[in-house]
């Protein structure tokens, strides 16, 4: 793998606007100050994109003949519960997607590696030193997601192998079919997703490193509403939703891990996170940049109690109403 070890490339691929964006993308630039941002998306991204000081490129402007090749093959081989049936649009298909974008906006600006993870990850550290020891074990890419999909650092070449791969799952009858012919017999919501290639496509150790505990005393998330054996506590005052019990000490995100010390965090998966949450986040790592001892824990930033009580007589009276009859 070649990068650059003092200045890495920051990607996220995003269609459409979220709430959470601007401030991952802020974090983004606080803990990587030195870095190249590049955010993929549409006319709703624009801006946004400008505000917070990225390179904006065009989904638009990145079609080409392997995306198009995947396109022409893909289907949604899921539960008939799944949501992306009925969606304006199949997420699904776009997760499959960015790899493609990415793969194609690299090649275009030669960028022979870069970084890149979800739009609601929050990249609290410097990734340049992390990258140089993935360069010494002679890694290719990583994994997250629960060592699944390819997330994190990971060369050019080996994203258009990727690409490669899924678009001949997709070509190949006989595997799709027996994936149909796999979901349907499930009753709890599934899909075959970018996880599910990316745990097949055929890389392992130590060309593809598991990103989440590859370094000592260091955890890259997977998703903060799942424990992975960290200490966890309340999403919010009535949920039953838990999330990791993540601490700020004035320099470094952490938390406990059964007795043995505490892990810091490098990056943060907000899937599920609400705004003043991804607030909190940001002004942790704002405070760390200006200098000021801020110390904090992320039960402060749960909604107040006065918001979710409305929150729950809402959803409530949602559940009482009677339903519509059609005349």
């Amino acid at each position: 793998m070649s990068f650059n070890s003092s200045h890495p490339v920051i990607v996220f691929v995003h269609k459409g606007y979220s709430g959470y964006l601007p401030h991952t993308m802020a974090c983004a630039k606080i803990s990587n100050p030195e870095s190249r941002f590049i955010l993929i998306g549409d006319e709703q991204t624009t801006a946004v994109a400008r505000d917070q000081g990225w390179e904006h490129v065009s989904i638009g402007d990145l079609d080409g003949p392997d995306l198009q090749r995947f396109q022409s093959k893909y289907r949604l081989i899921a539960t008939k519960n799944h949501p992306d049936f009925n969606l304006p649009y199949d997420m699904t298909k776009f997760c499959f997607e960015r790899y493609f974008l990415a793969w194609r906006m690299a090649e275009a600006q030669a960028i022979p590696s870069f970084w890149m993870f979800d739009s609601d990850d929050v990249i609290a550290e410097p990734l340049a030193p992390f990258a140089a020891k993935l360069f010494n074990r002679g890694a290719n890419c990583t994994r997250m997601a629960n060592n699944t999909a390819l997330r994190g650092l990971m060369d050019t070449p080996t994203i258009g192998q990727f690409c490669n791969f899924t678009t001949d799952l997709f070509a190949n009858e006989q595997f799709v079919q027996g994936q149909l012919a796999h979901y349907a017999g499930l009753n709890q919501m599934a899909a075959f997703t970018d996880m599910s290639a990316g745990s097949m496509f055929p890389v392992s150790s130590p060309a593809c490193v598991d990103l989440s505990n590859a370094f000592d005393g260091w955890h890259f998330d997977n998703c903060i509403l799942q424990s992975h054996g960290f200490e966890m506590t309340r999403l919010g005052y009535f949920t039953t939703q838990m999330m990791k019990r993540l601490k700020f000490d004035g320099r470094h995100f952490y938390a406990l891990y059964g007795s043995a010390a505490p892990v810091k965090f490098a990056t943060i998966n907000g899937s599920g996170l609400s705004p003043k949450t991804f607030r909190w986040l940001q002004h942790c790592l704002a405070s760390r940049a200006q200098n000021i001892q801020y110390t904090g824990e992320i039960s402060s930033s749960r909604p107040s109690l006065a918001r979710e009580i409305a929150y729950q007589v809402k959803r409530r009276a949602k559940q009482l109403k009677p339903p519509t009859i059609a005349s």
